[in-house]
């Protein structure tokens, strides 16, 4: 299957990627740009972990708050 892209028009900009239902497409049909979107919004919660590890939150609950926080990002549109 071939994409194709129509030719440019006056005035209108041509974008490399939308993003759409929270999932960045590109035109090359990478996912280089929402990897790296989602790697960022992990970045917080990671560091959210990181603290109540340190000040002494059960497993159990850690697990809760990653699936949460984390794994939910991750996870969302996963088969696109």
């Amino acid at each position: 299957m071939h994409f194709y892209m129509p030719a440019s028009i006056d005035n209108i900009e041509q974008l490399d990627g939308a993003k759409l239902l929270g999932v960045i497409l590109q035109e090359n049909h990478k996912m280089d740009s929402h990897i790296q979107y989602i790697l960022s919004q992990c970045a917080q919660p990671m560091y959210l972990l990181k603290l109540l590890k340190h000040q002494g939150m059960p497993i159990e609950k850690l697990s809760v708050v990653a699936h949460s926080l984390i794994v939910s990002w991750i996870l969302y549109a996963f088969l696109a």
